[in-house]
Formats: structure tokens, C-alpha cells, sequence
């Protein structure tokens, strides 16, 4: 059974407050009554509310600092308030009102059908963002349960591909060796998938943790080149790189940003087929610039949108690239983003695509 939604209700004079609550008795909701701004602050702390109404003209702090307050509290931010006064006669008060963080105003004397009006409508925006919210933390559930839970056959699967492969169980022939490597290419991209998804996940609940230290991105280039060039390299696609060896070192996470630039070679790669993938790093102003330029088929202008966005994949039919969940580049976008940094696409359909991410060489203070 849903609780019902709790409205704050804030004045100094009491009998204001059992107005108010006689005036909304019909609505179904929990009123909370506190005399001051101290005391609001304190019961937010403690409470869930959908609606705050609160009178301005109170001693020690008046009603627009104490709404400020109220909203620099975490998870208050988004608390609609609506202020109850007399003073909403001038231009200055509505203004001051606006700044404070109002979303809407009714003056005294109350029109008891105005108000209840005001009220029953931010209610219901309310209802719908709880309703919302608790969806989004099922399905981030769900997806966090369902990954872990496949970890571990599919660990299982994979050693059991490794043993009989390599020959410890008994001798096998060229023909079930074959088999064995497709089914390995498939676990394996299997296991890609589901890192996706807790990876997104875990950046979605913001539970991903960063170990931001002083690393030479240089570095992580060539780890790159030297890990993918078996993938890339042969006569038809070669991996190549260009590397800015002024660079200084600067904070970020090396493993995060391995992940980036792994992703983004091996789209280069399955994509490209043939010709050039070039990792490149430079100075631009206070940042580090990376690209990775190959000579593909590509991207149509109206795909680019969509390449960020979650489960997002651009062909369809037979040309959709099958065992990706479309999370690659919003993990990538994520990441970067979690840096301070910025990562976005250049391409013109039938010449290549040009993936870049810049990280800033100062560090914003969080």
C-alpha cells in the first residue's frame, strides 16, 4: 500500500497552520507543521516530502533563506515550494521569490480553491516522479542481479572451453578445434555484454568507483596499440599511432580510460574492416585531445544522435552488428564526463569517422 504523500507546511503562527490544514483536509496526504525555519530544516532531514508551502514574513529566518536552505540539502534540490504570504503585491517579492527557488505563489487572504487547485497539481507531478523513480531502481536491480548471476557459469563455461581446447582432457581433432573457438569467440562476447551492463549500472546508480591518479596518457596509448595491434593489424587494416610527446602527465583513472580507448578501437575495428585506424593525442588549450580517425564506411548524419544514448545501435536488419548491447559509448561518455573531460564524433558518410575526447590538464575542484 503506497504511503501517502507528506506536504511541509511552514508559519510561524499556529493558527495559519490549522488553516491550511483544515483547507486541504480532502486532499490525501500527511501534513507536517513546523513554527520556523529551523525547525523545517531539521524535519526534512528526517522526512520524504512531495510539497512544501511556506509563509514568508517569519522572525529569525524568513521564508526565502529558509527555502534556500531547504534546497542546498541533498535531495531537496528538487522539493517544489510554493510561498503563502501577503507580501505578493510588488515586483520585488516575486523576484525574490523566483530567486529562492519558488515554484509558485498564493497570497493571503486564501482563495481555499486556488489553493487546493495548486496543491492536488503538484501532488500528482510527485506521485508520477516516485512511481518513476522506483521503476528506474527495479530495473537497475534487476539488470545488476541478472549480470552477477551469469558470471559465474559462464566462468565456468569458459575454463571448461580452455581445458578441453588445450588438449588436457584428450586429444582432439582440427575439426572439433574449430567448434571450440567459435564457442569461445561467443562466451566471450558474452562476457563483454554483460561487463556492459554492470558497468552501466553501476555508473547509472553512481556506485563506480575512480582511482584518479597522475598518469601519462601517452602511455595508455601504447598499451592500447600493443594489446589491439594483433586485432587490427594485417594486410587489409593496420593500427597506427601519433603521439604528442610534450604531454604532461595529469590526473585521471588509467584503467577507465583504457576502457574508453579500447571501446572505441574496437568499434574502429569492426567497422573499418580495412585501411587505417590512428590513435592520436595533441594539446589544446588547458586540455589533452585524443582521437581515434579510421578509414570506415562512416556515419550517416541523423545516427550521430544516437550513438550516446543507452542501448542505442545504428543499422539495422542485416547490417546491425549483432552481440552489442549498444552501451559501449555511453559507458565511454559516462566516463569522460566523470573526468570533467568531453568525448564526441566527427564523421561524413563514406569517409571514416573520427571519435575525440579531450581531459582537462587542471582538475576542476568537485
Amino acid at each position: 500500500m503506497n504511503e501517502k504523500p507528506k506536504i511541509l507546511i511552514v508559519d510561524d503562527k499556529i493558527e495559519n497552520l490549522v488553516a491550511l490544514e483544515k483547507t486541504l483536509a480532502d486532499l490525501d496526504a500527511e501534513f507536517v507543521r513546523a513554527t520556523s525555519g529551523n525547525d523545517a530544516l531539521a524535519l526534512i532531514l528526517d522526512n520524504e516530502f512531495g510539497l512544501a508551502l511556506v509563509d514568508v514574513q517569519m522572525p529569525e529566518m524568513d521564508g526565502y533563506e529558509t527555502v534556500e536552505l531547504i534546497h542546498q540539502n541533498r535531495g531537496t534540490e528538487n522539493l517544489p515550494v510554493i510561498f503563502v504570504s501577503a507580501v505578493w503585491q510588488d515586483d520585488y517579492h516575486l523576484i525574490k521569490g523566483i530567486e529562492a527557488g519558488a515554484v509558485d505563489f498564493i497570497a493571503k487572504p486564501i482563495i481555499p480553491e486556488v489553493l487546493r487547485g495548486k496543491v492536488r497539481a503538484f501532488l500528482k507531478i510527485y506521485e508520477q516522479r516516485k512511481r518513476l523513480i522506483e521503476a528506474m531502481q527495479v530495473k537497475s536491480q534487476f539488470l545488476s542481479v541478472v549480470s552477477h548471476e551469469l558470471r559465474t557459469p559462464l566462468t565456468a563455461i569458459k575454463e571448461g572451453i580452455r581445458l578441453v581446447h588445450s588438449g588436457v582432457t584428450g586429444e582432439i581433432n582440427d575439426e572439433q578445434k574449430m567448434f571450440l573457438d567459435i564457442a569461445k569467440r561467443n562466451v566471450d562476447r558474452l562476457a563483454r555484454l554483460i561487463n556492459d551492463v554492470l558497468d552501466f549500472q553501476q555508473l547509472d546508480a553512481n556506485k563506480m568507483k575512480f582511482d584518479m591518479q597522475v598518469n601519462d596518457i601517452n602511455e595508455v596509448v601504447k598499451d592500447i596499440n600493443e594489446t589491439m595491434s594483433s586485432v587490427a593489424n594485417g594486410e587489409e587494416l593496420r593500427l597506427v599511432t601519433r603521439l604528442d610527446e610534450t604531454l604532461p602527465p595529469i590526473k585521471f583513472d588509467s584503467d577507465k580510460i583504457l576502457q574508453v580507448l579500447t571501446n572505441l578501437v574496437n568499434n574502429a575495428v569492426k567497422y573499418a574492416k580495412k585501411g587505417t585506424i590512428t590513435i592520436a593525442t595533441s594539446k589544446s588549450e588547458n586540455t589533452i585531445h585524443v582521437s581515434v580517425e579510421d578509414t570506415g564506411p562512416g556515419i550517416k548524419k541523423q545516427d550521430i544522435p544516437k550513438l550516446f544514448k543507452e542501448f542505442g545501435q545504428l543499422a539495422s536488419g542485416k547490417e546491425r552488428e549483432t552481440g552489442s548491447t549498444g552501451l559501449g559509448l555511453v559507458i565511454s561518455k559516462e566516463i569522460i564526463e566523470k573526468h570533467n573531460g568531453r568525448i564526441w564524433v566527427e564523421s561524413e558518410y563514406g569517409r571514416g569517422a573520427v571519435f575525440h575526447f579531450v581531459l582537462p590538464i587542471h582538475r576542476r575542484r568537485d
